[in-house]
């Protein structure tokens, strides 16, 4: 057999030719999945934005009600006259 290109000489089995890598056959076209439609991306984009929304609203929510139960400590050095509120540890 030879090759459609460059005329060499190969072998009838030749997936390629050896001396310009010119196919022996047409390939298949071979496709990708679809592409995915502009409205499904929007609401992928809108739902994962509501779960960080949510995420985050109920982090702060939880920092909130932990901070108002938390007790200080007033601490007092009193060789140097310095004294401070500090938190007490959970």
């Amino acid at each position: 057999m030879k090759c459609r290109k460059c005329s060499a000489e190969i072998a009838d089995k030749a997936i390629v030719c050896y001396r310009c890598g010119t196919p022996t056959q047409d390939l298949p076209s071979v496709s990708g999945p679809p592409p995915r439609s502009r409205r499904s991306t929007l609401l992928s984009l809108v739902f994962w934005l509501l779960v960080v929304a949510v995420a985050i609203a109920i982090y702060l929510y939880a920092a909130s009600k932990q901070a108002e139960y938390t007790p200080k400590v007033k601490l007092e050095v009193p060789r140097y006259k310095l004294s401070a509120y500090v938190d007490t540890p959970a």
